[in-house]
């Protein structure tokens, strides 16, 4: 897909055309966003890996760069802006692109792990070809548990982030009905500082849990530190990362049923139980992202 910015700060999609000369070959699905001063802005997903963007100038050096939905990208050059991106127009390239690709990973890493969490499920039973992507939709399509866990831990796969195999681990322990069946839903919230940014806090705070009670949490050493609120449930404040990885602040709602049932039913540990709700936030997460992927052929359920 091609778009060209407009003096107005909007994009218009242009005519499937050739690639401008000096624009580099992406290889695959890709977005093109012609830019004043003659740059340009690319994006392309490469089959199984992730989205990877570009600017610069035709026949020139291309710069890599990031695209964050949440805030807009400003282009310089020279210590001159050359543009603006605003956030709509960055979700918007960001989704162009993605609607046209497969989503990022490697089937077979996914599910030879997921077989590891997963053994007793009739998606591995002998006979069964489950390293056949193909064959293995047909398995998620009945199989919500299933199909969420494979997402997460696919996309996690993709990126590096191999610690995900513990949370799911914790997921599956906890029982994923457990968390999709509470009329108020576990929740999670990270901070690299003391405390959680403002947003955060402001959800905190519809939660009964003041900023008083959080920063007395903070000011002591031991943790994991619970705080119960009978009007609304527990807080936990955990804090994950050492010197070699980056260190930040892990807080986690739950209410007293889903504590109860978390808790005193199965039995989790404080850390099973912490790791269980990341777990369960990585999953959502995973089917939103998902879903902006093209669909798996003959795939009719929704992943959402």
């Amino acid at each position: 897909m091609i778009f060209e910015l407009m003096s107005n700060g909007t994009t218009a999609q242009l005519p499937q055309a050739p690639l401008p000369e000096g624009i580099p070959e992406p290889g695959g699905p890709f977005v093109l966003l012609l830019l004043p001063y003659n740059r340009y802005l690319l994006g392309c997903s490469p089959k199984g890996g992730l989205e990877r963007w570009i600017w610069g100038r035709p026949g020139g050096e291309p710069e890599e760069l990031f695209l964050y939905e949440d805030r807009e990208l400003v282009l310089t050059s020279k210590e001159a802006t050359l543009a603006v991106l605003s956030p709509e127009i960055v979700e918007r390239l960001r989704s162009a692109l993605l609607s046209q690709a497969e989503p990022p990973g490697d089937h077979l890493s996914a599910v030879l792990i997921l077989r590891g969490l997963m053994r007793e499920h009739a998606a591995f039973s002998d006979g069964v070809p489950f390293r056949s992507e193909g064959a293995f939709v047909r398995f998620m399509e009945e199989d919500e548990s299933l199909r969420k866990c494979y997402w997460a831990l696919r996309f996690a796969l993709a990126r590096g982030e191999f610690d995900a195999v513990v949370r799911l681990r914790a997921w599956l322990k906890a029982g994923p009905q457990n968390f999709s069946a509470q009329e108020t839903p576990a929740r999670i919230w990270f901070s690299i500082l003391d405390l959680p940014c403002e947003k955060d806090l402001s959800e905190l705070e519809s939660l009964s849990f003041s900023r008083e009670d959080l920063q007395h949490m903070v000011s002591q050493d031991t943790v994991p530190l619970l705080l119960f609120n009978p009007r609304s449930g527990y807080l936990i404040l955990s804090r994950f990362g050492s010197r070699e990885r980056a260190a930040f602040q892990l807080w986690v709602y739950l209410s007293a049923a889903l504590w109860g049932e978390l808790r005193e039913r199965r039995k989790l540990s404080m850390r099973e139980l912490l790791l269980a709700v990341w777990g369960d936030f990585e999953v959502a997460q995973a089917q939103l992202q998902r879903a902006r992927y093209m669909p798996s052929p003959g795939n009719t359920v929704s992943v959402v």
